[in-house]
């Protein structure tokens, strides 16, 4: 039996033949024989075995230390040591016969009692052993409180594993202790009994169970089987390795996909298939099996779960009658009635608001309680399940929380976890990252090791592929399509596409991959592609920085030479040759790196590609750190190449001086290990643990990594932003970024100077960018657009002649269609001014003077090198530069905030106007929704009291031209009303709570949804009301709602003639009165 094992585990090591047969000779026939003092023993041993004895051929005394082998015999020691170390403590979880051979883990298990005794109760000391001691066992094991047994069922299966009574447990009583917590924080009994009932549970004095509807997901069936895994294997029962077949089993059978009119095991059907498979498994433990063996022979030799998990057939749907709508106030959900009267008038559904609440308040019966007074009723977050982009395609999602998919990967993590242990991979790790280090991390020998093991896996799951790597080609390809096809992913295709070299899509369009979202795909525009001789101006500065660059990417395989230089590439490429321009970026405290230009030789505008990628983006981020703002994070960043195709690289030629420079590899984010190292690096371990795994998985498939941009730890820079994650997750400029910002804005910052339009651009393009994360700040763009586009200012003294040549080529508006030749005034140009007369109608401005007069005419040129900075424009730049200058934080983290149901509408007519609303807060204001218990403002405005600015695009003889910013005050006034009557707090961590509100105005909504408006005086109102949620961290979303369903806010914004009853039933003590003209000038104050 030992000479069996011992052979089996030089097997599993994948030592080879040579090797196994010097072993034996030397007499370590056993794994007992292979054991050595310490690491000084082993690596004598090692160069006994490789230099003297030559076991392995061309090994000599410089070159034995980094051979395969040496990784592959350190593997096998390590798996004597833990051998030696775990078959003592291994425990016998159940009694009768001894467990058949292969069926019994090498991992020790705690025993049954261990620290509580044979008749004590389990306490919360003697859990916190159990998981301690389950995750020393499993190191790749990390047990969260979501999959931490309760005391309740702990309690519960350790009382069956002292006593082998062994009875199936409802699903309902499989709770884990984040679900028991949440089940007890939902009781409503008095402060002294819940206290009782607290300690009681928290002993494991009293069952639990869950109080609600069990949850058919997948997700959460996969959280209830693996709690009563952990419960079973902490008490000793069993090893955790037989649960987890289980498990994986049955989510197999009760996730597959159906056919046609079929459907899936219910959660009902599906716990009734769990206890008769439980009730077979424990029928066995009676009959002296172990519950090991048990397990394994039911699930894997009988598959019983296939026949207890099959999909049942669908019945056909029964026709659904549309909804009444019922009569009642605003917004309110129509409910389905119990039955239905012949006659009665059938509508649509109605609209209901969007905060994802419960709405069985609103329905004013008398009879149904509602919430207690105070009570905050926090709305669920509805896009909580919503796919965030992580560049992985449009089947991916950034939250790997979601994966609920077998864990297809746990054995090969597991070998590789151990190795990492032995290698000292996470210190390695740590080390690589503080030095910033530029050479890689693991060692050909060990690449070549973690490939073996791959590949072994791969076999052993009866995927079989051909681990060499093809020449010119850095990465195992057929490992990596033998892992795609493991797990049926959907980009199956992408090996043999890198095997062939990725097409640049300018010879032929790309076709879509089904990765990505489909596109039309634009003709080609009629261009040639073309040759370009020299680099860009920073490169003809340091040609040698520039030259050294290129040969490191030659070097690293990703360029070529071409001696012959033009006539070369010609000869090869033919027609599709192109070279664009290469330049070099040199930033502070970076590195100097190269930019190539492939737009001026046309490249770029040739592409056509057939579908359009997404790439993640600081917003993702935020929704990602929302969704669970209670965790902390670590960051982990990960950059590879790709190879080009061959037969297409010529568009993608270079010159460097006077030698061409053919690019055959693009960098590109680290998107194809997104699955695969989703699921070999696992979720919820150690980050550390798992940057390591996912560094092991792709050096095994040898991805060729940019080891220097290598990142792990709280913050990190990703997608051009320094993140912070931990405390209160926040994202500011880099250094760099705001450096360039303060300089450019630092220009603007004087009133009446000029400034070029090629600089004014790179500053509001970076400010642009900038907004998307501080969205907050975007409204104040509105005056550097128009700066950056305004046309300046010039004059042109014109005799009768030139006039009248000028009236020929001018359009009505006054733009010069044509080129004048009796004067320089170009194409473009638009008359503003003739002498003193405004550009009107072209002949009565051209008889004012006679034609002897020459006359000074003003003009606008839209196509100026620079224009010049007014006064406000200047202020806008003062008011950006101070926020960059302070380093503003984008806060990352969102959370709802008070439940409430908020309404505001607008009126203008004539020289009147209107601003109106309400919002009512369930428990707070009560259990039933009528105008006696809302809270409501209404304010009249006359022309009069509106600020000059506000009407100076207008007339204010008519104020319903301006209805869109009216409707964006009242959402101001709504917005400041709630913020003085429900003072927000923020739990630690959360940085922007959402408020939600509802117009019947799109242009308000939009403006609001964009935080933008180009048109005044609607800008100046979102400016405003930007500025107010900024300084109170506020997300506010506006939502649309249709006007036949905002009657009571639209009452309020005309006044006590409009619905007189609703009027005489509003309150005037609950009247809320905000200085809405301060508001009005909030934004203008920066």
């Amino acid at each position: 039996m030992a000479a069996a094992a011992w052979s089996e585990m030089m097997t599993t090591a994948l030592v080879p033949e040579a090797v196994r047969k010097a072993l034996l000779d030397l007499g370590y026939n056993c794994a007992a024989s292979f054991s050595f003092k310490d690491e000084a023993v082993f690596l004598k041993f090692l160069k006994y075995l490789l230099v003297e004895k030559k076991v392995i051929a061309g090994v000599t005394g410089d070159t034995w230390e980094f051979q395969p082998v040496v990784g592959i015999l350190r593997s096998l020691w390590e798996s004597c040591k833990n051998k030696d170390r775990t078959n003592p403590a291994l425990p016998t979880p159940a009694a009768g016969p001894a467990p058949a051979a292969g069926t019994t883990s090498t991992l020790a298990i705690p025993a049954s009692g261990c620290g509580a005794g044979a008749n004590n109760r389990v306490t919360v000391l003697d859990r916190d052993k159990y998981k301690r001691e389950l995750e020393k066992n499993y190191p790749s094991l990390y047990i969260t409180p979501s999959s931490l047994p309760s005391m309740s069922l702990l309690q519960l299966v350790h009382a069956q594993s002292q006593q082998k009574a062994w009875e199936w447990i409802p699903w309902k009583k499989l709770l884990s202790d984040k679900a028991a917590t949440a089940v007890r924080g939902r009781k409503s009994e008095t402060e002294r009994d819940a206290i009782a009932e607290y300690l009681m549970a928290s002993s494991g004095m009293q069952s639990e169970q869950w109080d609600l509807d069990l949850s058919p997901s997948p997700f959460k069936v996969q959280g209830l089987l693996q709690v009563r895994a952990h419960a079973f294997a902490m008490t000793g029962a069993c090893h955790l390795g037989s649960w987890n077949i289980y498990v994986t089993k049955f989510l197999d059978f009760y996730a597959a996909e159906t056919a046609e009119h079929f459907r899936p095991p219910t959660v009902q059907e599906a716990e009734e298939a769990d206890k008769a498979a439980l009730q077979e498994i424990f029928s066995l433990c009676y009959r002296g099996e172990s519950l090991d063996d048990a397990l394994t022979s039911i699930v894997v030799d009988r598959d019983l779960l296939r026949h207890l998990l099959v999909p049942k057939p669908k019945l056909p749907k029964v026709p659904q009658i549309p909804k009444l709508l019922k009569d009642g106030p605003p917004l309110r959900p129509s409910r389905e009635p119990l039955k239905r009267k012949q006659g009665a008038e059938l509508v649509a559904d109605a609209k209901k608001p969007r905060t994802g609440e419960c709405f069985l308040w609103m329905d004013a019966d008398e009879s149904l309680e509602g919430p207690a007074a105070g009570t905050s009723l926090q709305p669920e977050r509805v896009a909580a399940g919503a796919r965030l982009k992580d560049g992985g395609g449009v089947e991916s999602s950034a939250d790997w929380g979601e994966d609920d998919g077998p864990d297809v990967f746990g054995e090969l993590r597991f070998t590789w976890l151990r190795r990492a242990e032995a290698w000292g991979l996470e210190e390695r790790l740590r080390q690589h990252i503080d030095g910033h280090s530029v050479t890689p991390m693991l060692s050909d020998g060990e690449s070549e090791v973690l490939r073996a093991d791959l590949h072994s896996f791969l076999r052993s799951n009866g995927v079989s592929c051909d681990p060499r790597v093809a020449d010119g080609q850095p990465p195992a390809l057929n490992l990596l399509a033998g892992m795609l096809q493991l797990f049926d992913d959907k980009d199956a295709r992408l090996p043999a596409l890198l095997a062939d070299g990725v097409p640049t899509g300018i010879p032929q369009t790309i076709p879509p991959s089904g990765v990505w979202k489909p596109v039309e795909v634009a003709e080609r525009p009629p261009l040639d592609l073309l040759i370009h001789d020299a680099p860009w101006g920073s490169g003809l500065k340091d040609p040698e920085c520039l030259l050294r660059l290129v040969q490191a990417d030659v070097d690293a395989g990703f360029a070529e030479w071409l001696p012959g230089g033009l006539a070369e590439a010609q000869k090869r490429f033919g027609q599709a040759c192109a070279a664009g321009r290469l330049g070099l970026v040199k930033k502070e405290g970076s590195e100097p790196r190269l930019v190539g230009d492939s737009t001026v030789s046309n490249a770029n505008r040739m592409c056509r590609i057939a579908e359009r990628i997404e790439l993640p983006s600081l917003l993702d981020a935020s929704a990602f750190l929302s969704r669970h703002p209670e965790v902390e994070w670590i960051g982990f960043l990960l950059d590879e190449r790709v190879k080009v195709s061959e037969a297409e690289r010529g568009s993608l030629s270079l010159r460097s001086q006077m030698v061409l420079a053919e690019y055959a590899g693009c960098a590109t984010v680290l998107a194809t290990l997104d699955a695969p190292g989703r699921r070999i690096g696992g979720v919820g371990r150690q980050p550390r643990w798992m940057a390591v795994i996912v560094i092991c998985l792709a050096v095994a498939l040898g991805v060729p990594l940019s080891w220097k941009k290598l990142r792990l730890g709280p913050r990190v820079k990703w997608v051009g932003w320094d993140i912070r994650l931990v405390d209160s997750p926040s994202a500011t400029l880099p250094e760099d970024k705001r450096a360039r910002l303060l300089a450019g804005l630092h220009c603007l910052l004087v009133p009446g100077k000029k400034v070029l339009r090629r600089e004014l651009e790179s500053i509001v393009g970076l400010l642009s960018w900038f907004t998307t994360g501080a969205r907050w700040l975007r409204p104040w763009l509105r005056q550097l657009f128009h700066l950056l586009h305004k046309p300046a200012l010039t004059m042109r003294c014109l005799d009768g002649v030139q006039r009248r040549e000028i009236l020929d080529l001018c359009s009505a508006e006054g733009i010069v269609g044509r080129a004048a030749q009796l004067s320089d005034i170009p194409v473009g140009w638009r008359i503003l001014q003739v002498g003193k007369h405004v550009w009107g109608e072209p002949e009565h401005v051209m008889q004012m003077y006679p034609d002897t007069e020459r006359v000074w005419c003003k003009c606008a040129d839209p196509t100026s090198l620079s224009v010049r900075i007014t006064a406000e424009e200047a202020q806008v730049a003062r008011f950006y530069h101070k926020l960059v200058e302070a380093n503003v934080q984008v806060r990352l983290v969102e959370r709802e905030g008070p439940s409430v149901l908020a309404c505001a509408d607008a009126f203008a007519r004539g020289d009147r106007a209107g601003v109106g609303g309400w919002w009512f807060m369930p428990g707070l204001d009560g259990n039933k929704l009528d105008p006696s218990s809302i809270r409501w403002f209404s304010f009249s405005i006359s022309a009069d009291e509106l600020p000059e600015w506000f009407c100076a695009d207008g007339d204010r003889s008519r104020l319903q031209s301006f209805i869109a910013a009216f409707e964006a005050l009242a959402q101001l006034v709504l917005c400041a009303g709630l913020l003085q009557a429900f003072p927000a707090e923020r739990p630690r961590g959360v940085g922007d709570l959402v408020l939600r509100q509802f117009c019947d105005n799109d242009g308000a909504v939009g403006a609001v949804a964009k935080w933008s408006a180009m048109k005044r005086p609607l800008s100046d109102v979102v400016q405003s009301m930007a500025l107010l949620c900024g300084r109170h961290k506020i997300s506010l979303r506006v939502s649309h709602v249709a006007g036949h369903r905002n009657q009571w806010a639209d009452a309020l914004s005309r006044g006590p003639s409009v619905l007189p009853d609703f009027w005489h039933q509003l309150q005037a003590e609950r009247r809320c009165f905000v200085d809405w003209q301060s508001l009005l000038e909030l934004g203008r104050r920066v």
